[in-house]
């Protein structure tokens, strides 16, 4: 450099200037998603001499001074979604300073939100989707129903149905996918009570008897609090009792129902047919005999369906009889006059009973008393009748004397005189004859 004084005299000198390089400020950052670590890949450098101190800031009021990456991808995690400034300021040991600007984008994920309805096994259940993002939209749904069943959407559904075939807890879990790639999932558990193992007792039973049906219905986890029954008779019953008691109008095939209902308000249905066995209907006629007669004792009974088994009768002068089919007509002789209850009981094939009662009148027979002394020939037989009768009159008295001589009476003749021709064994026969036409004879020698 040279120089001048004012004499004119000059000197020379020579020295060395250094111009320092600048440094090079520089990152590599990628957009993401919300929650992902942000990775910044330093790319600063300097020509010569050494980088002294960098300065990261990252946009959301962090700032890292001095920032260290040590030659590494440094990470950094954003709170919430948006475009973030990223400013990175590089001195060198010479003083030398670049900056280096770029942007971030951090995607929001989406905000899945489910609930389900707690529902019965078998029953439909929905699931209420309100999930929400930030920006863009949802653009995939994944579903898991815990139950090895899954099923994906493209489109929002705000409600999605599945159908359990078993009660329990299951584990949903639901998946979405944003327009920009973005994954966020939602784990939820989801009750599914179980409906009664529906079974009941429906005894067959006489059309007499008060039918008792049990309720065998069991529930996993919980129990039955109310049931209701259809008697398929038009009448129904709501209880909370495991059994009722039901008296059926007719004989017949009825389709009962029972409803049973548990705790948790699942229910099921169960439809069984029971049938009511009719009683036999026994018939038998009243009937007036004399007595020591034979008499038939009409008979026609019958059986709405099943069949007739057994006939027991008692005649009610001490006698009975028990009949099996084939069943015959009946006869019986009374000994004894009077007025008898005569029963008949039937059983059916089932073992539904029934019996019925009717009188029998036995008129009583006439009861002869006749005398007649032997005599010798010539001399007039005198004959005595003393015949009576319990109750009621004799209106007749017919007379074969034995010799060809007949005689009817309509009064009593106490006693009359007839005289045979000849000697000889004569039979006196009489016959009577009661108002009620009962007959009663003698024969007399």
């Amino acid at each position: 450099f040279p120089s001048h004084d004012n004499a004119g005299c000059r000197d020379t000198i020579q020295d060395t200037v250094i111009i320092d390089p600048m440094p090079k400020a520089g990152f590599i950052v990628n957009d993401h998603c919300l929650g992902d670590t942000t990775w910044m890949t330093d790319t600063s450098s300097l020509a010569w001499g050494a980088i002294q101190n960098m300065r990261l800031e990252t946009g959301d009021g962090k700032v890292y001074d001095p920032w260290i990456p040590g030659g590494q991808a440094f990470p950094h995690l954003y709170q919430n979604p948006g475009t973030y400034t990223i400013r990175l300021l590089v001195n060198s040991d010479q003083g030398c300073r670049d900056t280096f600007v770029s942007s971030v984008d951090v995607y929001p994920k989406p905000s899945p939100k489910i609930k389900g309805i707690v529902s019965c096994e078998t029953d439909s259940i929905s699931f209420y989707d309100s999930s929400t993002i930030l920006l863009g939209n949802i653009s995939r749904w994944d579903w898991d129903f815990g139950d090895g069943a899954t099923e994906s959407y493209t489109a929002f559904r705000p409600i999605v149905k599945h159908k359990y075939q078993q009660g329990g807890r299951y584990a949903v879990k639901v998946k979405e996918y944003s327009g920009l790639g973005c994954v966020d999932s939602i784990t939820l558990i989801q009750n599914v009570y179980y409906q009664p193992g529906m079974a009941f007792s429906a005894p067959e039973h006489c059309i007499n008897d008060s039918g008792i049906l049990f309720d065998q219905s069991n529930v996993v986890g919980s129990y039955i609090v109310q049931r209701f029954w259809d008697f398929g008779d038009g009448q129904t019953l709501n209880t909370p009792l495991s059994y009722v008691r039901h008296q059926f109008p007719a004989p017949g095939t009825y389709q009962v129902t029972l409803i049973s209902t548990t705790a948790d308000g699942c229910s099921d249905t169960l439809v069984q047919s029971l049938v009511v066995h009719p009683l036999p209907s026994p018939s038998i006629q009243s009937v007036q005999v004399c007595q020591f007669e034979e008499v038939l004792i009409p008979e026609n009974s019958t059986i709405q369906f099943d069949s007739i088994v057994k006939q027991e009768w008692d005649f009610g002068d001490g006698l009975t009889e028990v009949h099996f089919p084939p069943f015959g007509p009946v006869y019986h002789v009374y000994s004894m006059h009077g007025q008898f209850d005569v029963k008949l009981k039937l059983y059916s094939s089932f073992g539904c009973e029934k019996d019925t009662q009717v009188t029998a009148t036995v008129y009583p027979r006439p009861e002869i008393r006749l005398y007649a002394r032997n005599v010798c020939e010539g001399d007039t037989v005198y004959i005595t009748d003393s015949s009576r009768i319990a109750n009621g009159s004799i209106v007749q008295w017919e007379w074969d004397l034995g010799d060809g001589t007949l005689r009817t009476d309509n009064t009593q003749p106490l006693r009359f005189a007839h005289y045979y021709n000849k000697p000889g064994d004569y039979i006196i026969t009489l016959y009577t004859t009661s108002d009620q036409g009962c007959r009663d004879t003698l024969k007399a020698s």
